[in-house]
């Protein structure tokens, strides 16, 4: 979560009379603030509390609160009313018709007899699905119709780990992968908070916020549930596991380092303790690592977004890259965040994951040259907002889609020729064939 949240979720506790002034230290005690970062002046103004400054990086609130402002503004994405609000913005991909066809064959797309090797696994071999990661993976927003319910994770609709309808409603990796094997497991069916709420987050074991030194907890936290789930035969079925991370390292921890390139070899460890601990305790798994996308060539590009989404980049989302005090270091965090993509790529084709049969981690890089989608308008070419949250940070559930189409793209194309952005057609997904009917691994 971003600090914008904070204002937004204290307030509106505060106004609905469920929490009192006298309680906000109490939530203030609870989390960490984005380090230097005055208390927003409504809430010193509204509580009369004393100017004061908190030490931290980011925040996180107390499940017991969350909880609270999650009954307080429900579960969007199972809404039909919010849904269709959404759907009149624009913010929700189209709705494919039954009578259009799956784009891709989907007979003899599962092996008859289970492969063992890694590199004779079908897209129809696929038993689990999983993944770890931030907001982005987490889905905040996705199907907002205002800023107030970025706060909820619309998991269900995640790009790499929901599974919520079909891909005619919602396109993700799983609603994908349910076409070539319909008795997939571990995708997300719909919202929450956090990822702790298991019934429907499932496997997705993203938290918002989160950043590289959680990827080993929240890994931890993966192969625990997955020993725990009572339709996963953790040595048989095979497993495709999704990793995304970076983003709030890069918007709330780099520019407050004395050394922000710290956070480059701190990454390395992180990643390479992560992907050792899936690979000691998850056989017959593909892991996919997304680079993480350069946000400093892709926020400053923004133009045209509602006055409410600058207001939010510069004092909350992403203040490391758009906040003017740290504009003279624009050129040396660029550079970090190309060296960030670098070494996940070094961790990931290090010989020590690609020397099992039964475990793979492929480098996927839709994200690494991607340019934000624009539309032209009377003034000129304009961000396209329709695939942004009501933050215009997180991503719509039309921008999920249009990443899960990428991601499905990039697994199914081969090691070295992977696509570097995410294509301008939609729904054209690549398929199996019968000369190439195994996903790429090596």
């Amino acid at each position: 979560m971003t600090s914008i949240r904070l204002t937004v979720l204290t307030l509106l506790v505060i106004t609905s009379g469920e929490l009192t002034c006298s309680e906000v230290d109490t939530v203030f005690e609870s989390l960490s603030y984005l380090r230097g970062n005055e208390i927003p002046d409504d809430l010193l103004e509204l509580c009369g509390r004393d100017a004061a400054r908190l030490d931290g990086r980011g925040f996180g609130i107390t499940s017991s609160i969350l909880q609270l402002i999650y009954s307080i503004i429900g579960k969007t994405g199972h809404s039909a009313k919010s849904l269709e609000l959404a759907r009149q913005m624009n913010k929700l991909q189209e709705e494919i018709p039954e009578y259009v066809p799956f784009p891709c064959r989907t007979n003899n797309t599962r092996s008859k007899v289970r492969p063992s090797r890694v590199t004779r696994v079908r897209p129809g071999d696929i038993d689990v699905i999983a993944a770890i990661g931030d907001s982005l993976v987490a889905a905040n927003g996705a199907v907002s119709t205002n800023v107030f319910q970025v706060l909820i994770a619309n998991r269900g609709v995640s790009w790499a780990i929901g599974g919520q309808e079909t891909w005619r409603q919602y396109l993700t990796l799983p609603n994908i992968l349910k076409e070539f094997n319909p008795n997939l497991v571990g995708y997300s069916t719909g919202d929450s908070l956090y990822s702790a709420n298991r019934e429907r987050s499932q496997l997705n074991a993203a938290e918002p916020a989160a950043r590289s030194r959680d990827l080993v907890s929240m890994a931890q936290t993966l192969i625990d549930r997955i020993y725990a789930h009572p339709r996963i035969n953790v040595q048989k079925d095979w497993k495709m596991v999704t990793i995304f991370i970076g983003a709030m390292d890069f918007c709330f921890d780099m520019c407050f380092r004395e050394n922000p390139h710290d956070i480059l070899e701190e990454h390395r460890k992180h990643l390479t303790e992560t992907l050792t601990n899936l690979k000691e305790n998850l056989p017959r798994t593909i892991v996919n690592v997304v680079l993480q996308i350069n946000l400093g060539q892709i926020l400053p590009k923004f133009s045209g977004l509602p006055w409410l989404c600058t207001r939010l980049y510069k004092a909350y989302e992403c203040p490391c890259l758009v906040d003017e005090r740290f504009r003279n270091q624009t050129s040396n965090f660029r550079s970090i965040m190309s060296e960030w993509q670098e070494i996940e790529t070094e961790v990931v084709r290090s010989p020590q994951f690609q020397n099992r049969n039964d475990f793979a981690v492929v480098v996927q890089p839709f994200l690494v040259d991607t340019e934000f989608p624009t539309v032209k308008t009377a003034d000129g070419v304009k961000t396209d907002i329709r695939y942004l949250s009501h933050d215009c940070f997180h991503p719509s559930q039309l921008g999920h889609a249009k990443a899960a189409n990428a991601l499905w793209n990039n697994i199914m194309e081969p090691i070295g020729k992977k696509s570097t952005n995410w294509d301008a057609a939609f729904m054209k997904l690549r398929c199996p064939t019968e000369e190439k009917p195994y996903i790429p691994v090596r």
